[in-house]
């Protein structure tokens, strides 16, 4: 703590205030209004989960805070090898699509520069300028948007219909701009990435599940996209049904301590049998536990061990009624319940899905979630079995074709009849 002697301090006289121009105001007040636009920019962008939504809030606080006429957030594309638009603005042309200057943007992206140009039709640094003297561009600005790791794209502003032109300290808050689109657009990155590892563990914990039994093989997959269609019915949100979707994926891993032999028998099991298989859910919650899960994937493991228990408490592995129950595990059980039935086991085979919507509803209120089973009626009417009759009718087609062409391959083959 430093302590400041009063006779060293030094108070504002606000009557000088009054002795302030207008055009000093009027740049203080330009000053504040931009160092605000860093300030939201660096705390709205930051936060936002999506590409798109970063570059529109980007250029929105560009056109807020600086005198442009167009503008357009460019990024990146590895596939492509090239820098494509992502948003695009202008007040001059219609439609908000133009061509920005290629000279330009591949020189801010290739060299991490920015560039200002007071009049770019006679700059000099330009060696091809077919497009700014095509579209008359008077002034611009280019900025890399850039992280400590990469560059992402650039942002590109003009102007084109006035004589007024941008100045270096225009440049300077649109550079940055640009270097807090950066940080955003690596933090979505690193977040994407993240994701797309979490998700490639987890179908690799579910393969080596169905890698066990050829005949349940698909079976974790189906459950977890069945489970999420479900949620979709009954209003969940697309990142809740990802993360049921996971939990889907990985209901059955604690078969992972189930017995071969119990595991496939094709006879029905004996009560120890039944007992001894009754135990995975408890192992899935035990392995599941160990594991470190993101902090919105907390209750994965809780989830995806209740898929057994039923609402009037006679489930296992806990006995949990109702309430008790996590509502994402009980959309599993109807889910694994439906795929369990209507695909082909070691002990019998497929039923008719009209029978197994049948033995749902029977259950509706004992086993299952009333709000469950209405939902999942819906799935299964509206998606599931429309989409079977869709595979059927593509099937039986090309049954058709391939009989067809090869009775045309074999009436090639045959001889001419003799005149």
């Amino acid at each position: 703590m430093t302590v400041i002697d009063e006779t060293q301090t030094r108070f504002l006289n606000t009557s000088l205030l009054k002795m302030i121009s207008t055009a000093e105001l009027t740049t203080t007040t330009g000053t504040v209004d931009r160092l605000s636009a860093l300030y939201e920019a660096t705390s709205v962008m930051l936060s936002l989960k999506d590409l798109q939504d970063v570059s529109e809030k980007l250029l929105n606080l560009v056109f807020e805070n600086l005198t442009c006429e167009r503008g357009v957030i460019m990024v990146y594309d590895q596939k492509l090898a090239s820098l494509q638009p992502q948003v695009m603005r202008s007040t001059v042309d219609s439609g908000n699509s133009f061509a920005p200057s290629r000279a330009i943007t591949e020189r801010a992206y290739n060299e991490n520069v920015a560039v200002l140009s007071m009049d770019a039709s006679t700059d000099s640094r330009f060696a091809s300028r077919e497009s700014i003297i095509l579209q008359a561009i008077r002034s611009v600005m280019c900025a890399p948007i850039a992280s400590s790791t990469r560059v992402w794209g650039v942002l590109y502003v003009d102007i084109v219909t006035t004589k007024k032109t941008f100045e270096q300290e225009d440049l300077e808050f649109l550079l940055a701009m640009a270097r807090q689109a950066g940080i955003a657009m690596e933090n979505l990155n690193l977040v994407t990435e993240q994701q797309k590892m979490i998700e490639s563990f987890i179908r690799a914990l579910a393969a080596s599940i169905d890698a066990r039994d050829d005949l349940t093989a698909g079976h974790s997959a189906r459950v977890g996209r069945y489970s999420s269609a479900i949620a979709k019915y009954m209003g969940w949100t697309a990142d809740d049904r990802k993360r049921l979707y996971y939990a889907g994926l990985l209901h059955d891993y604690g078969k992972i301590g189930t017995r071969e032999a119990i595991l496939c028998k094709p006879g029905k099991l004996t009560p120890e049998e039944y007992e001894h298989i009754k135990e995975h859910p408890g192992h899935t919650m035990r392995i599941l536990s160990q594991i470190h899960f993101t902090e919105d994937l907390q209750d994965l493991p809780l989830v995806a061990s209740s898929h057994h228990e039923k609402v009037d408490g006679t489930g296992y592995p806990y006995g949990l009624v109702s309430d008790q129950i996590p509502l994402g595990s009980k959309i599993i059980a109807v889910a694994d319940f439906f795929d369990a039935l209507t695909h082909k086991r070691h002990y019998r085979e497929p039923m008719p899905i009209e029978e197994v919507i049948q033995l749902v509803k029977e259950q509706n209120g004992t086993s299952f979630e009333p709000s469950v089973v209405d939902a999942f009626e819906q799935f299964v009417r509206k998606e599931y079995i429309p989409n079977q009759e869709k595979r059927a009718a593509r099937e039986a087609s090309r049954r058709t074709s391939v009989t067809t062409g090869d009775v045309a391959s074999v009436a090639g083959e045959m001889p001419a009849p003799s005149v």
